[in-house]
């Protein structure tokens, strides 16, 4: 268990050169992790501030040599180290840090700490990200670290890195100087130019592939009718690939423009089930304190059976807002006309609208919850339906290098037609419950290895559209 130490510190904040107070966070610790007066020793001269800076921000310039103060003969084995990160000798600093990597007495989470600021201070900064994440791997709650963390992602030019960490440590009880600092950053990497870019593959065990019934006889027009292959439930193995990224151009301190996409594909052994997704957006971008807003154009194309089956194109507009440290918004809505390749069935609008609320419970756990409405009016009266969702999640950094979340979803949708052919009105109620695990210290070209399992229940007071479904992932994915 920490405990903390605040002290102030006067230090150099980028732009503008002036000097600012900043209380900081120092870390005592128990048993392996440091001895709790030895480490208030160590850190004392320790703290250099994040700097409020561009990506590429200068470091300052190397002090003269002084002196050695008395406090270097302290049994302190990182003393000397100190003395020159102080000074911002940063070649020094490593030699020193290189003497006491191997003494007994020097505890390896500030060897790799140390290591980390020396490596920022040479601009190495995958090194600095790599020592940073090892201290993380077993002890995911030291805001320090991960502020350090955050602070290297942003040097380094990875917006998404730095976002994902600077939005978790303000779940920490840090000094309101610091908070401001971090939300300066954040402030920055929404003005940054870039883009971002994301890729999975997994291997797709699937009870069902076709979302069918088990059943292979089935009641239509008050008789008994048997089901073939393809309608009923098929299980299989596939591959899943995921594709996204999005692409922003800085049009002024408060305006962009943003184009996006993704891709969906999954290829199973029986083709005639392979499913394949486009999607594209653009539009403009307004941003603002805490947050920005956009809307735009998209597209959407399907694939099944590697064949065309429908296009889609429409309207959206979307919205992020930081409500406070700890509070985080998301809302979206979209309208889109889609139409259907020849013989596959009537066109029609989907509506979809949703808002999620994320809430940190700490600099490595979060809980989120939110709604989905979402209404298909196809020209064809009788599968016209309107959707209501809710969902809840939980993801957790956890020792070890686990990180895993937890997921439930359910939604209600009915139909209002009467459907003849079956003798019933139609409404489906959807339940699914996910559980995934990503092994953080595993990385093959920075992606970790990720396991989730899904269990899917549709309900339908039609037994033609009840199913069952258990779909598993074996991949990887990029975890920072």
């Amino acid at each position: 268990m920490f405990l903390f130490k605040k002290t102030l510190l006067s230090t150099s904040c980028e732009p503008g050169g002036t000097s600012l107070g900043v209380k900081y966070y120092f870390f005592c610790g128990q048993g392996r992790l440091g001895r709790s007066c030895d480490m208030k020793r160590r850190f004392l001269i320790l703290c250099i501030l994040a700097s409020v800076g561009t990506a590429r921000a200068e470091p300052n310039a190397m002090q003269p040599t002084a002196p050695a103060p008395a406090s270097l003969t302290s049994p302190s084995p990182f003393a000397l180290v100190q003395y020159f990160i102080a000074r911002q000798q940063w070649q020094a600093a490593r030699i020193a840090l290189q003497d006491v990597a191997n003494d007994p007495a020097a505890d390896p989470i500030e060897v790799l700490f140390l290591g980390g600021m020396i490596a920022i201070g040479n601009e190495d900064y995958a090194s600095a990200i790599k020592q940073f994440q090892k201290i993380l791997i077993d002890h995911p709650s030291i805001p320090r670290v991960r502020l350090e963390l955050a602070r290297a992602y942003f040097l380094a030019g990875d917006w998404a890195g730095a976002k994902y960490h600077f939005e978790r440590v303000l779940a920490s009880d840090l000094p309101a100087p610091v908070v401001a600092n971090v939300e300066h950053y954040l402030e920055q990497i929404r003005m940054q130019r870039g883009y971002n870019f994301g890729f999975n593959f997994a291997l797709l065990p699937d009870s069902n592939i076709n979302q069918a019934p088990s059943a292979q006889t089935i009641i239509i027009a008050g008789l008994p009718m048997v089901l073939n292959s393809d309608a009923r439930e098929t299980s299989g193995i596939g591959v899943l690939w995921r594709l996204g990224g999005d692409r922003w151009w800085q049009m002024s301190d408060q305006w962009r423009f943003t184009t996006g996409g993704s891709l969906l594909r999954k290829d199973y052994s029986k083709h005639q089930f392979n499913d394949m997704i486009l999607y594209a957006r653009l539009g403009p971008r307004y941003l603002f304190e805490g947050g920005d807003t956009g809307f735009g154009v998209s597209l959407g194309k399907r694939l099944i059976g590697d064949h065309p089956y429908s296009n889609a194109n429409g309207l959206y507009v979307d919205s992020n807002y930081q409500i406070t440290d700890h509070w985080w918004s998301y809302a979206s809505l979209e309208s889109q006309k889609y139409r259907f390749v020849v013989g596959k069935g009537e066109p029609g609008t989907l509506t979809t609208a949703s808002g999620k609320l994320r809430y940190m419970l700490s600099p490595s756990s979060l809980v989120e919850g939110g709604l989905d409405l979402s209404r298909d009016t196809t020209i064809s009266e009788i599968m016209r339906h309107n959707t209501v969702g809710v969902f809840l999640g939980y993801r957790s950094e956890a020792p070890f290098g686990l990180l895993y979340g937890v997921n439930l979803y359910a939604s209600r949708s009915p139909y209002p037609v009467f459907q003849g052919f079956f003798d019933a009105f139609r409404k489906d109620e959807l339940t699914s419950f996910t559980v995934d695990v990503t092994k953080r210290d595993w990385k093959i070209f920075d992606l970790s290895p990720t396991v989730s399992v899904t269990v899917i229940h549709n309900n339908s007071t039609i037994p033609f559209f009840t199913y069952r479904r258990t779909l598993g992932q074996f991949g990887f994915t990029r975890q920072f």
